[in-house]
């Protein structure tokens, strides 16, 4: 690759990751608040 690609690539990679791993915990953070009452039980959904 030549180094104005590399630069696009490292800037792209570096701001694609942090967001990318935000999103994932917003996405299964409200699946576990389902899953789990107050007391720290797990409940079963029906």
């Amino acid at each position: 690759m030549t180094e104005k690609k590399e630069s696009i690539f490292i800037r792209f990679a570096c701001f694609a990751v942090p967001i990318l791993l935000v999103v994932y915990i917003m996405c299964t953070g409200p699946v576990f608040a389902l899953m789990y009452d107050s007391n720290g039980d797990l409940e079963h959904l029906e």
